[in-house]
């Protein structure tokens, strides 16, 4: 009996704003597409730049709190991936977006919201076995409810900075 695949998660992380996770996380996104490797991008930022990026800042404005990243972190909720995660139109790509929505979770001292920072690692445990590859982009802060989550989910975590 052969085990199934599961994805590797990877996160793009640092403190500082303008280092390019998003852009890096969009080309990995691509070269993974490229090889017709599935890939999950998840976008923890607030800013929703990846989401915008891959479905337009109109189709990110038109989404509904329990259609992104946000949903996750309710507790009124019990999200589907089927309502969380979007195609973006190119083949092997697909999002977990975020929105303005996510900002009522940017938390501080999320080490103290209980099993609250491990929703995305829930979450994404339930669909490892769709993708090869799940990449998440994170805010510019470290210490906020998104960006532990994304740290918490990560089986690696890749920091750019600018040379």
């Amino acid at each position: 009996e052969t085990k199934p695949m599961t994805a590797t998660v990877l996160s793009l992380y640092a403190r500082k704003g303008g280092v390019g996770r998003t852009m890096l996380t969009q080309n990995l996104a691509g070269a993974c597409a490229e090889r017709d490797v599935p890939v999950l991008v998840v976008d923890t930022d607030p800013q929703a730049s990846v989401s915008k990026n891959f479905l337009g800042a109109a189709a990110v404005e038109r989404l509904r709190p329990h259609e992104t990243i946000a949903a996750l972190f309710d507790s009124r909720r019990e999200p589907e991936a089927s309502s969380l995660i979007h195609p973006t139109g190119i083949d092997n790509i697909r999002l977990l977006p975020a929105s303005d929505y996510l900002e009522a979770y940017d938390l501080p001292r999320p080490q103290k919201l209980g099993d609250t920072p491990f929703a995305l690692r829930d979450f994404l445990d339930e669909v490892l076995e769709s993708f090869v590859m799940i990449l998440i982009d994170t805010p510019p802060a470290v210490s906020n409810l998104p960006a532990w989550s994304s740290l918490l989910a990560a089986d690696y975590v890749v920091t750019p900075v600018t040379p």
